[in-house]
Parts: C-alpha cells; structure tokens; sequence
C-alpha cells in the first residue's frame, strides 16, 4: 500500500521540504540532521506551557477553519481525508509538544494539515446544506474579508518594525562584510 501512487507523490514532497534543510545541515554542521538537532538543542530552554501555543489561535486561523476541522472531525467527512494527512498532523502534534519552546509560529508546519481537514469539512456541508449552500459560501466569504482587513490593519501597524529590518539588511549590504551575526 505504501508503493501507490499518491503515497510515493506524499513522500517525495515530503523529501522535497525537508531537502533544503538537510543541504543547510551538511554544508553547516557537517550532516543532513545537524541544523535540527542544533535548533533542538537551543530550544530546550525554557521549558514552556502548551497553552503558549493558544493565545492568538482562533485569530490566526480565521474561526471559521477551527469550527471546520471540528465539524470534519466529529462528522463523516473525516473519511474524505487521506491518512497520510491524520498521520502527518497526528505526528508532528505530538513533536511539537515536546518542544520545550512553544510559540504560536512553530505551528506553521501543521497549517497545510489542518486547512486540507477542514476544506474536507466544508465540502461535505456545502454538499448536503443544498438549501443553505449561498448563505454558507457568503458568510465565509464575509468572514474572510473581514479577517483580512484586520490582518492588513496590523500589517500597517508594524510597519515600522519592517522598515527597521529593511534598513538593517541595506546597512549589512552595504558595509561589504561577508559574515554576519543575528
């Protein structure tokens, strides 16, 4: 089973992400796990609450994606997503736990899981809400606008923390220096 097609596409993907991380770890550290194993190192203190991963969450996604993944997780939907996608979220859930630093940015890599999940949910509405499809596809289309505007709105308001990275890279290219601590 695991020679299919769609599993052999998944895992040269797969490989294909993780390739220029083990290029930076053989050119760095002298082997492909290197670059990982030195972020685990240096991430092992403080050792953080999983609630740190919680704080901006339900933002961050958008709401309605949250009650989504819900929604195909407690209905018939879930039979619609690969297993290839439960494991890989199921797996690197439970490697994100033992991080000791927890940060909302580390949950990143789940995003592409848990979007496929809940789009699951959302098709398996849209086809059996046939009467209520247009008020469905409206209200998310609304929530999302709204939820970009205020993604925008906060975007404007750090601006001047980017411009201050801005200026800094322009300095460090300018200086002819050819390593750079960060």
């Amino acid at each position: 089973k695991l020679f299919k097609k769609p599993y052999l596409i998944a895992i040269g993907c797969l490989i294909l992400a993780l390739l220029p991380l083990a290029i930076l770890g053989m050119q760095n550290y002298g082997n492909p796990a290197g670059m990982i194993l030195q972020n685990f190192a240096e991430t092992a203190y403080p050792k953080m609450p999983l609630s740190s991963y919680l704080p901006d969450l339900l933002k961050n996604l958008g709401y309605f994606v949250p009650i989504l993944f819900l929604f195909t997780i407690f209905s018939r939907a879930r039979d619609n997503v690969p297993n290839i996608i439960w494991d890989y979220m199921i797996i690197t859930s439970l490697l994100l736990i033992f991080v000791s630093q927890k940060y909302e940015r580390f949950l990143v890599i789940l995003l592409p899981a848990f979007v496929v999940i809940a789009a699951a949910g959302f098709m398996h509405l849209i086809q059996n809400m046939r009467k209520a499809k247009t008020a469905i596809v409206v209200s998310l289309a609304v929530v999302s606008l709204l939820l970009a505007y205020y993604n925008m709105q906060d975007l404007k308001a750090e601006k001047g923390n980017t411009e201050i990275l801005l200026d800094a890279a322009n300095f460090i290219k300018n200086s002819g220096c050819d390593a750079v601590m960060t």
